[in-house]
């Protein structure tokens, strides 16, 4: 019998953004760390596995190797044989660029934002405030009155919003957060505030790509607490007591992720040892792994799982 796959970390990778602030920076490190990439299989921007069960091999080497035993029953045809999210922090110092991503079959993705760390001014940019022709919202970008068409709401540290393809968004400064998003980097720029990058280079618009795959009207808020979910993963919130044991387990139809939000969270399965969880860490469990136990303590973890296959 193979020996049961154990929970995966993997080396954050850190990026300097020019919006970025120094709240999730190394020590000494670049105080404009705009995202920490926690868990990455995209081409060129992998977070390489530690430890010894898994000598640096990407995400994706890894679903090759383990294929359902990682990802869960059904998902690695579902997934085409690729580790399917991606798992930023983010930190904004300043506001982001107002921005749409394509839907996941044309390479874009699904978001979904959980809100760590917010300002009494923090804010979000979700959608239009009306319903707009393509060639309408052209020209309102043309004469540079965008930010008069664009629908803002506040947010609270604790809430989480979805973000479906085809959004109109942009974050506000003053915030930290986990997004958690299908594997595509792919963003089209609609406005920037016509900042310049470091190079002092005005940093690129996507004007017409954008209108291509943007909603073009207001964005529908119907929930801003977990769960959430998209059609491909689901977010949900893992609350640990002093008072009893949990159990976390998908009933072998998803690997588990859990993102550390507060606190520390031990967990132990199966197999030998125990792995700890500390805020803004993450651990991917794969779904052989499961069932594993938490222990009774103080914590609170962002757990995503991807939803069944259909089989």
């Amino acid at each position: 019998m193979p020996h049961l796959l154990t929970p995966i970390r993997c080396t954050p990778q850190y990026y300097h953004k020019i919006w970025g602030g120094g709240r999730l920076a190394p020590t000494g490190g670049d105080k404009h760390i705009g995202e920490v990439w926690l868990l990455s299989a995209l081409a060129g921007q992998e977070t390489p596995t530690e430890g010894d069960d898994y000598e640096g091999a990407s995400l994706d080497a890894l679903v090759t190797r383990y294929g359902d035993r990682l990802l869960g029953r059904g998902q690695t045809a579902r997934c085409g044989g690729a580790f399917p999210l991606l798992i930023k922090l983010l930190d904004a110092k300043t506001d982001l660029s107002v921005q749409v991503h394509p839907s996941p079959d044309e390479g874009g993705k699904d978001e979904i934002w959980y809100f760590l760390e917010t300002e009494p001014t923090s804010h979000i940019c979700l959608g239009l405030t009306e319903p707009m022709t393509a060639d309408a919202l052209r020209s309102v970008i043309e004469r540079d009155d965008l930010m008069h068409y664009l629908h803002w709401e506040p947010v609270r540290p604790g809430e989480a919003i979805a973000l479906p393809a085809g959004t109109i968004h942009a974050l506000g400064a003053g915030s930290m957060l986990i997004e958690v998003q299908d594997t595509s980097d792919t963003t089209y720029r609609l406005y920037d505030y016509d900042r310049v990058d470091d190079s002092g280079t005005r940093r690129t618009l996507h004007i017409e790509e954008a209108l291509r795959s943007a909603t073009l009207e207001p964005h529908r808020l119907d929930a801003r607490h977990l769960p959430l979910g998209t059609p491909r993963f689901v977010c949900r919130e893992l609350v640990v007591t002093r008072e009893a044991p949990q159990t976390i387990t998908t009933d072998g139809t998803s690997c588990a992720i859990l993102v550390g939000i507060s606190g520390s969270i031990e967990l132990g399965g199966d197999s030998a040892g125990s792995w700890q969880l500390a805020p803004h860490e993450a651990l991917l469990l794969p779904a052989e792994a499961l069932p594993m136990q938490v222990a009774p303590s103080e914590g609170k973890a962002l757990m995503i799982t991807l939803t069944p296959a259909e089989l």
